[in-house]
């Protein structure tokens, strides 16, 4: 099936690519190779929509995974939709795995959304980041965090080292 999946996406048939990896999300033992390759095409060929969906699922499925819930909050927070359960998700996320970066990134997104800049700020307080190697997603919101807090300079400087082809168009119209 992942095979046939492949295929489908190398001939552009998106949707029956989304079918088959539905399918290998079905099989226990591929449930997380499935829904990685459903979630890539569905990126690139669906809808935020179809995403928060599969995530919603993936989570239901794989429910010791902390992954899928994080990308739930962070779309979510990134669309400006279900707000607060997106917040509390990733502050458990958070509490639960402090040393995670993405799970910091979500959560001052979540503080950003709910007018808090100040609340943002703190959630990078006492991690020792590498920023240069740091993903594009984890920069920009770090960079809005910045701007938010006065430091226009420095986010500006941050954003300045980002390839907007790596970011989404909802990332950038922060």
């Amino acid at each position: 099936l992942s095979y046939l999946g492949q295929y489908a996406v190398k001939m552009g048939l998106y949707d029956e690519a989304k079918k088959t990896y539905t399918q290998v999300a079905h099989i226990q033992e591929q449930a997380l190779e499935g829904y990685k390759a459903l979630l890539q095409v569905e990126a690139q060929h669906g809808t935020n929509a179809e995403i928060l969906e599969t995530l919603k699922q993936m989570m239901a499925d794989l429910p010791m995974r902390p992954e899928p819930k994080n990308d739930w909050a962070y779309l979510n927070l990134l669309l400006n939709t279900n707000v607060d359960e997106a917040w509390n998700t990733a502050q458990s996320l958070v509490q639960a795995n402090p040393q995670i970066l993405a799970y910091h990134t979500t959560l001052a997104l979540g503080y950003l959304r709910k007018n808090d800049a100040a609340g943002a700020g703190r959630v990078y307080e006492g991690l020792q980041i590498d920023w240069s190697t740091a993903p594009p997603s984890a920069k920009l919101i770090y960079a809005v965090v910045l701007g938010a807090n006065g430091k226009k300079d420095q986010a500006a400087a941050l954003v300045h080292t980002l390839n907007r082809s790596q970011l989404r168009a909802e990332e950038w119209a922060l």
